[in-house]
């Protein structure tokens, strides 16, 4: 998401070498995925980031801010449903995020389904820390998720797994 936003793409470097998270081993550049997934986000891009969410409206915000409860690559169907959306809505919104360079999409393996996702994790983390009622929220993606038979597959049962420990219903994320 840095749309050649050279202060962007400086700040994450820099970060990335000062966390010693991006390291050059045998002339290869080598990322420490481990340190990645727990480094806090630098202030600088933080602000950069916030700076792009708030450009939108506060009911587009709370779109963007629902849609992170759900996977990194997520269907149109449960942002309606996460966030009461009509199709027609949904379909405007996300081409608006699409063009935006905001959500990513992408077809499923079997070219059937188009997936979305959060243009980088990092917006999605600031985007999920600003919600209020996470565990009420993960909740309900896991009903919706148990209700549409999402367990028949590995990644959905492990999703299934991952809602239901966020919720108060945390029990059945441990069945």
């Amino acid at each position: 998401y840095s749309n050649g936003n050279g202060l962007y793409i400086r700040e994450i470097l820099k970060f990335l070498d000062n966390q010693k998270i991006l390291t050059r081993v045998h002339g290869n550049w080598k990322v420490d995925l481990d340190k990645l997934s727990q480094a806090e986000i630098p202030p600088a891009l933080r602000i950069l980031l916030l700076e792009a969410i708030n450009k939108y409206n506060p009911e587009l915000t709370r779109i963007l801010e629902l849609a992170s409860v759900l996977e990194d690559e997520f269907e149109q169907e449960a942002l309606r449903f996460v966030t009461d959306l009509s199709f027609e809505n949904s379909f405007e919104i996300l081409q608006k995020l699409l063009k935006d360079q905001i959500l990513w999409a992408k077809k499923d393996p079997w070219g059937i389904k188009i997936k979305y996702s959060l243009a980088n994790l990092a917006l999605k983390k600031i985007l999920y820390e600003r919600l209020s009622h996470k565990p009420n929220l993960h909740l309900r993606v896991a009903n919706f998720y148990e209700e549409r038979n999402y367990a028949k597959t590995p990644e959905g049962m492990l999703s299934l797994a991952f809602h239901f420990s966020q919720s108060p219903d945390y029990q059945k994320g441990y069945v």
